[in-house]
């Protein structure tokens, strides 16, 4: 007798279906460019000579996503709620159906704003912490208050039921705070996720990637936490990116590309519908269509088993598509000494 499929089991089928058949499942919009912060690590950099979207022609755009047969839209920035429309955007998109996750720094959240956030019944709400105390939280986000504006945000929301996502940034100087940050997520009764992958900004600028930990940091990281980690099946390709396949990144400008990490401009929707840019550009067609055998040093690569490699980060970084992300092949090899010391201290029985 055939077992009965679990909700996550149709879930990953039609995921699948949307993968294989280039259905545009999910897209992030970066709202805005503008933000009340000015976190020190922040890759986004708006440029003063060019304007940002209206209110009837984010409509429009809703509308040919949901036409496309979108269903999850991610709404970030800058902060979203420095734009005057937001909340008209955001209802826009709920009565056409739309799934949201909001990212915010939660800063300008009241009692108002968290009543008319609970209204849209995101999926989530993400916001970041940089560390437990607020000194630090602060220094780093250049906004003193930033802290406690954003966990008595975060406590406003959960007080209305939704979903907080607290997400810590690792950096050189905020790594010893990982634990008091977990441990305060789950005080608060948020989510937690960490990640370390500091980025340029999107000027071009490098500057962000001196609060990046070098491969020792994150091995003492992952070590020092005990941090579950595992080898991929040899046959896995994750190598390959799948940004374009069924997800869109569209900025303020309304530039679209195939993800936020990968510098590859699609287009933009001032000049061409969504539709035309998701079926006809050459740029994303030439990025479905990256295999295996196009990355030659990555396939032969002794640490491919830990690698989660970025194809934009490649590109941005180290001027190849199809070559090794140096910060990645960073990551693979802390993570492949650590279950090669692991797996060898299981085998003599400590």
């Amino acid at each position: 007798m055939r077992e009965v499929d679990t909700a996550q089991d149709q879930y990953l089928r039609i995921y699948r279906k949307t993968m294989d058949n280039f259905v545009c499942f999910s897209a992030h919009w970066e709202l805005t460019y503008k933000c009340n912060l000015r976190c020190r690590h922040c890759y986004a950099s708006g440029m003063e000579d060019r304007q940002e979207f209206s209110y009837e022609k984010a409509k429009s755009i809703i509308d040919e996503l949901k036409n496309m047969g979108c269903l999850y839209l991610i709404f970030s920035g800058g902060e979203v709620l420095m734009r005057d429309d937001f909340f008209d955007i955001a209802s826009y998109a709920r009565e056409q159906g739309f799934a949201l996750r909001l990212m915010t720094n939660a800063t300008l959240i009241d009692e108002a704003v968290s009543e008319k956030i609970a209204s849209l019944y995101p999926l989530a709400v993400e916001t970041s912490i940089y560390a437990a105390d607020k000194d630090l939280h602060d220094a780093i986000t250049s906004f003193a208050g930033s802290f406690d504006k954003t966990i008595k945000a975060v406590r406003l929301l959960k007080k209305r039921n939704i979903k907080v996502v607290l997400k810590f940034l690792i950096m050189n100087d905020n790594i010893e705070k990982f634990r008091a940050v977990k441990s305060l997520a789950e005080e608060i009764g948020a989510d937690f996720v960490f990640d370390f992958c500091v980025v340029g900004r999107n000027n071009g600028s490098r500057g962000p990637l001196r609060y990046r930990l070098n491969e020792e940091k994150i091995k003492d990281f992952f070590v020092s936490n005990n941090i579950p980690l595992n080898k991929r099946e040899a046959d896995d390709e994750a190598l390959l990116c799948i940004a374009g396949f069924n997800n869109i990144f569209i900025t303020p400008y309304l530039d679209v590309y195939p993800c936020i990490g990968l510098n590859v401009k699609l287009g933009n929707l001032h000049e061409k519908d969504l539709k035309d840019i998701w079926c006809s550009s050459e740029e994303l067609n030439f990025i479905r269509n990256i295999k295996l055998p196009d990355l030659p040093k990555c396939k032969r690569c002794d640490l491919v088993q830990f690698c989660f490699r970025c194809s934009g980060i490649a590109l941005v970084e180290d001027g190849d598509i199809f070559g090794p992300s140096n910060f990645d092949c960073s990551v693979a090899k802390a993570v492949g000494e650590i279950v090669a010391e692991r797996e060898e201290l299981i085998n003599n029985g400590k």
